[in-house]
Parts: structure tokens; sequence; C-alpha cells
């Protein structure tokens, strides 16, 4: 994550041996697809330490 969001979506794109498929095993997913998944990911961590700050 510190390398930034467009370093994680060429991670999923390209895949990281040995435990990550490339694509993430989903072969007919658009690069958008993709991105928004990143997007999602990254939003829900956001969330996540936003209410362990508040905790």
């Amino acid at each position: 994550m510190e390398k930034g969001r467009e370093a994680l979506i060429e991670n999923v794109r390209t895949g990281i041996p040995p435990g990550m498929p490339k694509m993430g095993s989903c072969t007919n997913c658009t690069d958008e697809e993709l991105e928004d998944v990143v997007d999602y990911m990254l939003a829900a961590l956001e969330e996540e330490e936003t209410e362990e700050q508040t905790e």
C-alpha cells in the first residue's frame, strides 16, 4: 500500500507469486473492474483505521 494505488493495481493485474494469481484469477475482468476492487479494498482499510482511532 505504501507504493500507492497504481502499484496495487499493477500487482493485481500481474499477480504476485506464489500466492496471488494474475488478475486475481478473474480472467474476464476489465481493467475498470480491477481498479474498482482495489478502490473498494482501500476504502475498507481507511474505514477500519478510522474506527480503530475512535475507539
